[in-house]
């Protein structure tokens, strides 16, 4: 297997690295943060930078969604929301499962938008409307979706369930 130099990074997750490394002959650049299967890793080991990016890419992914579903039925729309947009919100969640409030907020944000676009109610403003229409639309919140999955992942690990790697 062949290394592309230009596309490997040194993440340092104790410090800055003070040391050069290299491959192949070309010395590797430092990172802050970087991608690794889909989840980006932070040197901080944060998840906000992660959480941002993926939350941007669903919004991009909505605004997808209403420029063609727009005359599509409500279950339709809603199909493409658990299809297309909690699939990004919700992949490798056990590993990054965040735990500062405002990045919970970020998350739960993008569901309660999605709620009017499948609803197709963009006037109401009331408190709790949006509560409504994601129970209406048996849309649980997504951090307790990712509590349901850290415990079945638990379950299945106690069990062995899970293939033994070691």
């Amino acid at each position: 297997m062949r290394f592309n130099a230009q596309k490997c990074h040194l993440l340092s997750i104790k410090s800055t690295s003070s040391y050069l490394y290299s491959l192949g002959g070309v010395i590797l650049k430092q990172a802050q943060e970087t991608p690794y299967l889909g989840v980006q890793i932070a040197s901080d080991l944060k998840w906000s930078p992660h959480i941002s990016n993926i939350s941007c890419k669903a919004g991009s992914t909505i605004g997808f969604l209403r420029w063609n579903l727009r005359n599509c039925p409500k279950d339709c729309r809603r199909l493409a929301y658990t299809a297309l947009v909690r699939s990004k919100l919700e992949y490798s969640a056990t590993v990054w499962d965040p735990h500062q409030r405002q990045d919970i907020e970020k998350l739960e944000r993008v569901q309660r938008q999605i709620a009017h676009f499948i609803t197709g109610d963009y006037k109401s403003r009331n408190p709790g409307c949006v509560s409504g229409m994601l129970k209406e639309l048996n849309l649980p919140p997504l951090e307790e979706r990712r509590r349901h999955q850290h415990l079945s992942l638990f379950y299945k690990i106690a069990e062995g369930v899970l293939p033994d790697n070691s």
